[in-house]
């Protein structure tokens, strides 16, 4: 299997993170939803994990003004 398969950062199967399944032109983890588009680099996932993250950062940022 390649290194640069596209993986959940989210989940994980065995020792590693879980594939990503392909549609289309779309990569997404059929348990949580993430989705990734590797030929698109300012695609930008909606998932609740990511959408989590985006507020943490987001969070963090304002805080330390």
């Amino acid at each position: 299997m390649a290194t640069d398969d596209p993986r959940c950062p989210y989940c994980v199967e065995g020792d590693e993170f879980k594939l990503l399944e392909l549609a289309g032109s779309l990569f997404y983890c059929e348990r949580c939803g993430h989705r990734s588009r590797p030929a698109d680099p300012s695609y930008v996932c909606d998932c609740p994990n990511c959408e989590r993250m985006h507020l943490s950062s987001s969070g963090s940022e304002k805080r330390g003004r």
